[in-house]
């Protein structure tokens, strides 16, 4: 839920912050940005584990590329919940750390919630 709602809040400034610089005032609205921060954030916590990421980017690249075809998508929407989950993701998310021959597996996020 926080990966996503901050995906939400980057798409929504950076979309903005785009059409304030265009000279528009109308709002975006849609889930993408959300959706995007949930892709980034994935691809944070598998590239910090050594998992496989080649199919995520493929998936952002293709996303963004069908989004640059269209010219009612924002993609500064969609690179801004990118950003946002990316940030969530790499220092809220989950950072397995390894001790004692790997048999102590604890989770050390780079900060910590300050309700958890």
């Amino acid at each position: 839920l926080h990966v996503y709602l901050a995906g939400a809040l980057a798409s929504a400034l950076l979309s903005l912050r785009g059409m304030r610089s265009r000279g528009k005032e109308l709002p975006v609205v849609g889930a993408s940005g959300g959706l995007f921060g949930l892709m980034t954030a994935l691809l944070v916590y598998r590239w910090r584990h050594g998992m496989a990421c080649q199919e995520l980017w493929l998936v952002l690249a293709l996303n963004f590329a069908i989004g640059a075809a269209s010219p009612m998508v924002d993609n500064l929407g969609h690179l801004g919940g990118a950003l946002g989950g990316a940030a969530v993701g790499y220092l809220w998310g989950p950072r397995y750390v390894f001790s004692l021959g790997g048999i102590l597996v604890r989770d050390a996020p780079l900060i910590s919630w300050p309700y958890v």
